[in-house]
């Protein structure tokens, strides 16, 4: 850290708790994260939380998470109560109340960040920190995402904040603090919240010569007494009385699920297996836009390790350390490094005050701005075609045409606000001058683009208005009546269709990881079907209301690859409805695929086939 910096700390620049910039930086962020907020429908597995929460809130069991009304401990309680507790509180169950209390995690992860940089560094060092992480890709992504990531963070930042804040004077009551909030945010997600504020701990201990001062009976006594928080939620679901229609499918207790997945699945990942080095590629991602200026930054801190001060070189050390934690771990997917964001965006804060008046840098950031202003010029004069979509029979969401154009404005307004009133603004943003407007420019698009634009392509997502318009239909059928082919139970069809008890789900099995010679392969995926069968027979017996068999494009496809290519109760690749194509969610996407069976029919089919069978 340069004598410039440490001298801002002495003046008292450092101590300054609220201004302008801390009220600008807060208030875009407010915009940032709650606008918009419930506009796109589930990405991801935010269908299986929304699920869960919809069953708890169905059948008032809060201690047991279900899926189809069949138990499902996949992750802590604590990250279901929070949206339930939401949901009660508005009144209703929907992807805005499902990602609130991720975006008032956001909040809190910005706030903390702004205030960690601000005591361990400076004021200027904690805004910009504060800056970068709200505009990070994985940042934006999980704080508007109704799932366990984002409250996680929060809880790493609070639990680091905690410790740096009374480190020097901590006593049992503040190491009790320090494990409670660790043992707590493992309880949204699971270890992560425990190891990964440790980790970034421990450089700063040793660094400034603590280490001594924190082995004492106090600290031990405070991990013994606060460690029971960790099993209070699975021990309660072990031993309080379980809804009447759910169903545990397995042996394991709730104390079993936990080891399995807080500890098994660390070394002996089953669901997944990503190489050791893919964080190496991973990390960037989650950083977009700031990816280059945080490898820069690696790199400079690393070539004058020796000459920098007790916190920066802890800084650069816990970067490391979290990294290093993640990727020795056996269970690796892109979004688990989430956690080390802020600590990343403050190194990388450093570095740009740092090297403020870098030529490089300086050439960097010109380039930044000449890209910025071609790109927001053009944004900003795609309002002269309007007039031409309608001629084109081209249906582009009012709101992205509205969009485009607006975030081009707000990026040349800032590109001129940066050559007419440079030093005055940067001085009350806190910001380095002559770079402020161009490291706004990026966070403005990043945030533009993860807000705005990608909640304006909305219209083009086909499976939500597709499952009401099926349940407008057919959802006066009892739940018995409706037949769900696939590999397991679909979240997005059991909330959207408001089940009260469980679906038929006859299993497939996905071919791909079937071995053996082909026909061993086709009797395997082969024996659904025949499941399929005798179960429509059973319904076809039982009524003569419709059946309703809901399965996918893909798993057809499934069919096909091993040789079969129909059976007689119904035509494998003609449905009733099929959900429309759309080109948002990829190649890989599962349309929905619906078949409105008659029970005479079907009666008719499987005896004309038993007579046949008999003949033979």
């Amino acid at each position: 850290m340069s004598d410039g910096m440490k001298a801002d700390n002495s003046v008292g620049n450092k101590r300054r708790s609220f201004g302008f910039a801390e009220i600008t930086l807060y208030v875009v962020a407010f915009i940032s994260i709650f606008s918009l907020l419930g506009v796109n429908s589930f990405f991801r597995s935010e269908d299986r939380w929304a699920e869960i929460v919809r069953e708890m809130l169905l059948t008032g069991d809060w201690f047991h998470p279900a899926i189809d009304f069949v138990i499902y401990f996949d992750k802590p309680l604590l990250s279901y109560w929070l949206i339930a507790l939401t949901a009660k509180l508005f009144g209703s169950l929907n992807e805005w109340t499902l990602r609130l209390p991720s975006a008032i995690c956001g909040m809190v992860v910005i706030w903390g960040t702004v205030k960690i940089f601000r005591d361990l560094f400076s004021r200027q060092i904690g805004i910009l920190a504060g800056w970068l992480t709200l505009s990070c890709y994985g940042f934006l992504m999980w704080t508007r995402s109704a799932e366990a990531d984002m409250p996680q963070l929060a809880m790493v930042v609070l639990a680091f904040l905690w410790f740096m804040h009374c480190r020097k004077n901590a006593g049992f009551l503040q190491y009790w603090i320090f494990y409670l909030l660790l043992f707590v945010g493992a309880q949204l997600k699971g270890l992560p919240a425990i190891f990964v504020p440790i980790a970034a701990v421990i450089p700063f201990v040793f660094f400034h010569g603590e280490i001594k001062r924190n082995i004492k009976f106090s600290h031990v006594l405070a991990i013994i007494l606060a460690l029971p928080v960790f099993f209070v939620a699975p021990l309660l679901a072990e031993y309080m009385p379980m809804y009447e229609l759910y169903s545990w499918p397995n042996q394991l207790s709730a104390l079993d699920l936990v080891w399995r997945e807080n500890i098994i699945r660390v070394f002996q990942p089953f669901d997944h297996d990503e190489p050791w080095y893919v964080y190496l590629y991973e990390l960037p991602r989650v950083l977009i836009p700031w990816s280059p200026f945080f490898v820069m930054a690696l790199i400079y801190f690393g070539m004058k390790f020796k000459k920098l001060d007790a916190d920066t070189k802890a800084l650069f050390c816990t970067v490391i350390l979290i990294f290093l934690m993640f990727s020795f771990s056996g269970s690796r997917r892109w979004y688990y490094i989430l956690p080390i964001t802020p600590f990343c965006m403050g190194l990388t804060s450093l570095f740009l005050w740092e090297r403020k008046d870098d030529r490089w840098l300086a050439i960097v950031l010109k380039v930044v701005r000449w890209v910025a202003v071609i790109g927001a010029s053009l944004a900003v004069l795609s309002l002269l075609i309007w007039p031409f979509w309608g001629m084109l029979n081209m249906a582009w969401p009012t709101m992205l045409l509205i969009m485009i154009p607006l975030l081009g404005a707000i990026v040349l307004v800032l590109l001129i606000l940066g050559e007419r009133s440079g030093m005055e603004a940067a001085e009350k943003l806190c910001l380095p001058a002559g770079h402020w407007a161009s490291l706004l420019v990026l966070a403005a698009i990043s945030i533009g683009v993860m807000c705005g634009v990608y909640s304006s392509i909305e219209k083009f997502r086909s499976f939500k208005p597709f499952l009401i318009e099926m349940h407008q239909k057919y959802g006066h059928l009892a739940p018995e009546r409706v037949v769900f082919l696939a590999y397991d139970r679909n979240c997005f069809l059991l909330y959207f269709w408001n089940y009260t008890q469980p679906v038929n789900v006859i299993k497939q099995v996905d071919p791909d990881i079937v071995e053996g010679s082909d026909e061993h392969r086709k009797e395997i995926v082969g024996a659904s079907l025949k499941e399929l069968q005798a179960e429509l027979g059973r319904l076809s017996a039982e009524s003569d209301e419709d059946i309703v068999l809901i399965s996918f494009e893909r798993h057809m496809d499934n069919y096909r690859e091993v040789g079969i290519n129909s059976i007689p109760e119904f035509d494998m690749n003609e449905p009733t409805y099929r959900e429309s194509d759309d080109f948002i969610e990829g190649s890989d996407k599962k349309d929905f695929w619906f078949w409105i069976l008659k029970p005479e029919q079907i009666r008719q089919i499987q005896a004309q086939t038993d007579g046949s069978n008999a003949e033979q």
